[in-house]
């Protein structure tokens, strides 16, 4: 093959710095998705650095619940990704926006306008069915914005986009698995106030 063929090709065919957005309810594969895009970037010569909020004390990686995982570093700012990231990093990954600061669009969106391609996964409503304030802001300043279903335990739609709080709770944060949360559609989902008890 002629250098003239593989000119546009090669380590940086592909790339194009942006800002992505995989929203969702919790069990819709966001984490999941993230990481198959991540470790797709690994294969090529530039530089993946993935970091996650030390609110998420689930696994110290991003860790999908398919058991796919992928090395993170653990922050308590969104401020910090910025110390971190070398001029080799090309592509950005970010886990649980939804966690993080408010600070955290305008970071990414540095980030973006440095040359880099952010790739970041985080719930789109709270267990009051009430949007992320950080997801909301991401996707509304993103270049691409994608919505991942789960399949709602109640009526098996597979466009469950809420999540169902099955335990008590007072914070609007609770970080938690199947025994805490279950994903619901739009039809089947019952604010907290609703919720029989």
């Amino acid at each position: 093959m002629s250098s003239l063929h593989t000119a546009g090709r090669g380590m940086y065919a592909g790339f194009v710095p942006g800002f992505v957005v995989i929203s969702g309810s919790m069990f819709a594969g966001k984490s999941e998705e993230l990481i198959r895009r991540l470790k797709r970037w690994k294969r090529t010569d530039l530089g993946v650095i993935t970091f996650k909020p030390v609110l998420d004390t689930r696994s110290e990686n991003i860790t999908s619940r398919n058991g796919c995982s992928l090395e993170a570093i653990e922050v308590h700012a969104s401020a910090q990704m910025i110390e971190f990231v070398k001029e080799t990093d090309k592509i950005i990954g970010v886990d649980e926006i939804h966690f993080f600061d408010p600070d955290l669009p305008k970071v990414l969106l540095e980030l973006v306008r440095m040359g880099k391609l952010v790739i970041a996964a985080g719930l789109s409503t709270d267990f009051n069915g009430e949007p992320f304030e950080n997801t909301m802001r991401a996707m509304a300043l993103a270049t691409e914005v994608t919505i991942e279903f789960a399949v709602c335990d109640i009526c098996q739609s597979q466009y469950a986009v809420r999540s169902q709080l099955l335990v008590p709770s007072s914070s609007r944060i609770l970080v938690g698995d199947k025994d805490e949360y279950s994903p619901r559609c739009i039809e089947c989902f019952e604010p907290p106030s609703q919720t029989p008890t």
